[in-house]
């Protein structure tokens, strides 16, 4: 993912918890990091140190005949419990310790699929292993359905 892009995508009360596939491809791995819970806003997100590497976070690993991508899910104040559609782990629940899981199996997955979901508000980081050139000006909300990017 060394060359690749990213996105972060802020979903505020009011968004949509759903978090949907952006391509088609096999759902290969997971991996769960348990952490802290500050609220990934202004001034919180300027003013904590390392702050999406503190919260808590739940990795979907696809792999495209074109790229990779990781759609991380990042956990924040209120806002912990994250669930997945191709796996029981909920996140946020006491006790837990970082997981990873290979699927033996991968899960065919179409784009705009749903994949996972907040059960309130978060932050989507989508990173890709090949460089795109993202479509949303910063600020502006996405909407399902709506290209976010293309290849360079």
């Amino acid at each position: 993912f060394y060359e690749g892009s990213f996105i972060t995508v802020y979903l505020s009360p009011a968004d949509c918890h759903r978090i949907f596939s952006p391509i088609e491809g096999k759902i290969i791995a997971r991996h769960h990091i348990p952490g802290f819970l500050y609220p990934v806003r202004e001034p919180h997100i300027s003013g904590t140190k390392n702050l999406y590497i503190k919260n808590e976070r739940l990795f979907t690993h696809i792999s495209h005949p074109k790229m990779e991508i990781l759609l991380g899910k990042v956990g924040a104040t209120n806002v912990g419990t994250m669930s997945l559609e191709y796996d029981d782990l909920r996140a946020n629940c006491l006790f837990q310790k970082e997981s990873m899981k290979r699927l033996e199996t991968p899960i065919d997955i179409s784009r705009g699929d749903h994949l996972a979901t907040f059960h309130l508000g978060s932050t989507v980081v989508l990173i890709t292993t090949k460089k795109l050139s993202f479509i949303p000006p910063m600020l502006s909300h996405v909407k399902y359905g709506e290209a976010i990017g293309f290849f360079e």
